[in-house]
């Protein structure tokens, strides 16, 4: 990316939707920003992991990244996300 374009936001949302890791590579911190965080989500199974709590209990953001970790409950990605996710929220969703 040319370093004049780096910040851009609109750049970030297209990488973002491409594939949810460019979430930590961009320059801007963009874990923050529900919008950024909800594409992430899509793709980037380790996502919750790396983010505030109040991600963790976004019933949209939850649902994207336990489909994406795989039905399999012996699976370890599934199961890092399943722990990390609220409690108040788990039995909601």
């Amino acid at each position: 990316i040319p370093k004049e374009m780096i910040n851009d936001e609109e750049i970030a949302m297209l990488l973002i939707k491409r594939n949810g890791n460019y979430i930590y590579r961009l320059s801007k911190n963009y874990l923050h920003e529900r919008d950024y965080v909800l594409h992430a989500s899509k793709t980037c199974y380790n996502l919750l992991e790396n983010v505030s709590e109040k991600f963790r209990k976004d019933k949209e953001i939850v649902k994207n990244i336990l489909s994406i970790s795989g039905g399999d409950y012996n699976n370890s990605k599934f199961t890092n996300n399943f722990k990390l996710i609220s409690q108040e929220r788990f039995w909601r969703i």
